[in-house]
């Protein structure tokens, strides 16, 4: 069963056993990302902390060809957020996703990136 959470410009669904993150339009480069962005996922994070715990936390970068630095500095504040409460993954992500991840050193950050 999934609880779906809407954060800004990411949903987050909350299963058995892991916990998703995508981005509601992945095809928005440009996204208007609000100053408060992070203060609105750590509220909802504290709201469901007993269901998060022991989760794996996945950023599922699916059908993004590509990230803006927008869009990495939300994955970054997800892997911030969420890193006490359990790993964080970056799952179906793309070539070029990847490439640039090994060009910043950014793939050391996560857990796992496939």
């Amino acid at each position: 069963m999934s609880l779906p959470l809407e954060v800004g410009p990411l949903t987050i669904e909350i299963e058995v056993h892991r916990v998703r993150f995508y981005f509601s339009d992945p095809l928005a480069m440009s996204l208007e990302i609000p100053p408060s962005f992070e203060a609105m996922l750590q509220d909802a994070v504290e709201l469901h902390r007993d269901l998060l715990k022991g989760h794996e936390f996945q950023i599922d970068l699916a059908n993004m060809p590509a990230i803006s630095s927008r869009q990495m500095g939300m994955i970054l504040t997800v892997r911030e957020v969420c890193r006490p409460y359990g790993g964080v993954a970056l799952v179906n992500t793309s070539s070029s996703v990847q490439q640039l991840l090994r060009l910043t050193g950014t793939q050391r950050f996560f857990d796992r990136v496939s």
